[in-house]
């Protein structure tokens, strides 16, 4: 099914699944491996920081994938997302950055908004960063703690830096396989992101009232009022 831009603001009540990774125009979860997402970008960064995002020249559009048998290792199935990763060989560095643009409507409360998420990882989420800001506690567990061969979600809310109008979410992922050497034969670094509810509250709009032009019936009837009091005031003047 071909893929739109979701360009709408997020209001209260709006379908949660446009934060999931993975999913169609209709927020389905796509199942034909290889598709582009193309509401999240992906990037890598040469630098090893876990706390200041930084610069990140370029993005490019990840597309969904897979990895289980017969590999050894297996990425869990996530009922309404899809796993990402940077294209379809699956190609990694140390850190993979997945980041998704979202605009809050003027009728949120950008202070109480939140998301609540699971997230997967191949290997681990090290920071979750809301509009450049590193948010608290989002060193996520290792997905596969305890020598686990199939990945364990780890679940997070996004809240505390959402502002009204555009938003930048970012989710650093660590690959231990990054330390394959070549370059060129590190894998994975996959990340799948499925959300389950919002906490939102709305705040009242300001009303815009338009100006009434000086051509408008209205705006003539109290123009003579005006002229008829002044007028008025003259004449008492004169009189006295």
């Amino acid at each position: 099914m071909p893929q739109t831009v979701f360009a709408a603001p997020y209001a209260c009540g709006d379908d949660i699944r446009i934060f999931n990774t993975g999913v169609d125009a209709s927020l389905a979860r796509i199942t034909t491996l290889g598709t582009p997402d193309l509401r999240w970008k992906v990037a890598n960064k040469p630098v090893d920081d876990v706390t200041t995002l930084g610069v990140i020249a370029a993005w490019d559009t990840p597309v969904t994938a897979r990895l289980g048998p017969p590999n050894t290792w297996t990425w869990a199935d996530v009922p309404t997302a899809a796993w990402l990763a940077r294209n379809t060989e699956m190609s990694a560095a140390k850190y993979t950055y997945y980041k998704l643009d979202v605009d809050l409507a003027a009728s949120v409360n950008p202070a109480t908004f939140q998301v609540h998420t699971t997230m997967h990882a191949d290997d681990q989420v090290v920071a979750v960063f809301l509009n450049g800001q590193l948010l608290p506690g989002s060193q996520l567990a290792d997905s596969w703690a305890g020598g686990v061969h199939v990945s364990v979600p780890s679940t997070f809310t996004i809240a505390n830096q959402w502002r009204t109008g555009a938003n930048e979410l970012v989710v650093q992922v660590f690959n231990n396989s990054a330390t394959v050497n070549p370059a060129s034969a590190r894998k994975w670094g996959g990340f799948a992101l499925e959300a389950s509810t919002a906490s939102c509250t709305t705040r009242p709009v300001a009303a815009t009232v338009a100006p009434v032009p000086a051509t408008h019936p209205l705006a003539l009837v109290i123009g003579g009022l005006l002229v008829a009091g002044i007028g008025m005031r003259v004449a008492r003047r004169q009189a006295g």
